[in-house]
């Protein structure tokens, strides 16, 4: 008798490119993987597991969305709804999915939002301990800086105290998690799992056609615009500089034509 694969639940931020490599990490193996899409998120591209948006597939649990019109209307309402509600009704449909589903793994990456949410819905709705609970905490982003807040460090606690497993990719996140109540037993053996990206630079420079001096345009990996990570002033400040340095060589240009000009007609 062939057994069973194990079910994995994974709610995070659809969206992202990290929760994209973890499915497919993941699938390659013998588990059975579903994504959920906290905040309303859907995958940015076609993955092989079976996700669960409230925009898109919402009230199912175990058959593909329906394509009604009326129902697809409906489902954006209810977004916007319960978006000024706090997610409560995405929340009770995630309850729903747990208990009806049953993973025997739930792995949520990033405390804000997927652990947050997740506890949430924990505390809530009762679930059974019937699952195990892996986090993954995004180092700066999660608790960098929110760990000096008295509201944020008693979460933080809460969680650590209530998962079974803490995954991070590096040394000094894992301090922090000790600092704020992780038993060392909740480490993995693997010590750091690093997350995705990286970039080639040696590759990327080999493909450059022209002089970095003539090149206007700027690409900037993984720029951000949130709490953290102000992207946003940095890039209008370079895109002004970079305008005021073209038109000033314009200008230039322009008035030594206009001074050879005016010399051949006087």
């Amino acid at each position: 008798m062939t057994p069973k694969k194990k079910k994995i639940l994974i709610i995070a931020l659809a969206q992202s490119t990290h929760t994209h490599a973890w499915i497919d990490l993941i699938s390659k193996e013998k588990f059975e993987v579903r994504l959920f899409g906290v905040k309303n998120t859907s995958p940015s591209i076609k993955i092989s597991s079976f996700y669960y948006c409230l925009q898109e597939n919402y009230p199912f649990i175990n058959q593909k969305p329906s394509n009604n019109r009326l129902l697809k209307m409906l489902r954006k309402l209810l977004f916007v709804f319960d978006y000024f509600k706090g997610y409560r009704l995405e929340k009770k449909w995630l309850s729903r999915i747990i208990q009806n589903w049953q993973p025997d793994i739930i792995h949520t990456l990033g405390i804000d939002p997927a652990a947050l949410h997740f506890m949430d819905v924990r505390s809530k709705f009762k679930l059974g301990p019937n699952y195990r609970w892996v986090v993954t905490i995004r180092g700066g982003s999660d608790i960098e800086l929110e760990r000096f807040s008295l509201t944020n460090k008693k979460i933080f606690k809460k969680i650590f105290q209530e998962c079974d497993l803490v995954i991070a990719d590096n040394k000094i996140t894992y301090s922090y998690a000790f600092e704020l109540g992780l038993n060392k037993n909740k480490k993995p053996s693997l010590e750091f799992i690093p997350g995705t990206g990286g970039m080639d630079i040696e590759k990327l420079s080999s493909l450059r056609k022209q002089k970095t001096s003539q090149s206007r345009i700027i690409l900037w990996p993984k720029a951000c615009e949130a709490t953290y990570s102000r992207g946003l002033p940095v890039l209008v400040i370079k895109i002004l500089l970079n305008g005021l340095i073209l038109w000033t060589k314009k200008f230039v240009k322009i008035f030594k034509l206009i001074i050879e000009f005016l010399e051949q007609i006087y």
